[in-house]
């Protein structure tokens, strides 16, 4: 209910003026702000981590495609209203955005919950929450050294540095044991063996011995005779 709230609210601040955010100012949903997002996010993924009901497939792809032209529709207009690029529709704080990945975070669950061998192996995924808590930080930081998003180039661009940047950084500090925890949330053990740079040392190592041990049980070509 409280999720549900929160994004009925930002949805709506995103559409009326800007004299209706006094009438939509909750004191609850208020307090519990988070970064641009809101705590509220968190127990609606916990929520629909442990959701048994299944919902049509066809609803949830319904769902996200309108969600989906309602954010693009709502970022051209802002955009051309103001002049510039206006993410207004994107952010977590306009609640779409929220909605748009219940929806597909439910459409894969339904259909490709299965553990892969290949994206398990992938440092990405474990490092996952860490990269999301740091990225808004690394965006301020961005904007304040005079970045900014004029095109969908930039747009691009910028996502890509921040996701390389937070990346290596939480990968770095997940090597550090005293600090392995409180960034990411899992014991230095488990970043060993999944994520961190000693997983990177051990899996390139790995790597090379198997290489070494195929070229060493492969025959050796003797010479034709005439």
């Amino acid at each position: 209910m409280l999720a549900a709230l929160v994004s009925a609210k930002a949805m709506l601040k995103a559409i009326l003026p800007n004299w209706a955010d006094r009438v939509l100012d909750v004191d609850l949903v208020s307090k519990l702000s988070f970064y641009t997002g809101h705590l509220a996010t968190f127990v609606l993924g916990y929520y629909l981590g442990n959701l048994k009901k299944r919902i049509p497939n066809w609803l949830l792809m319904t769902g996200a495609g309108l969600i989906l032209a309602v954010i693009a529709t709502g970022t051209y207009v802002l955009t051309v209203r103001s002049g510039e690029y206006n993410a207004t529709f994107q952010g977590q704080n306009a609640g779409f955005e929220v909605l748009l990945a219940a929806l597909i975070f439910l459409l894969f669950k339904q259909n490709g919950n299965r553990p892969s061998k290949i994206l398990n192996r992938v440092p990405l995924v474990p490092l996952s929450l860490s990269i999301y808590l740091m990225h808004v930080t690394l965006l301020k930081m961005m904007y304040a050294a005079g970045f900014a998003v004029n095109s969908l180039r930039d747009a691009l661009l910028g996502t890509a540095v921040n996701l390389v940047v937070c990346f290596f950084t939480m990968k770095t500090v997940a090597t550090i044991k005293p600090l392995c925890y409180l960034a990411t949330g899992m014991s230095y053990a488990a970043a060993c063996r999944s994520c961190n740079w000693v997983y990177t040392y051990r899996w390139v190592k790995d790597w090379l011995n198997r290489k070494r041990s195929v070229s060493r049980s492969e025959p050796t070509p003797t010479g034709s005779h005439e």
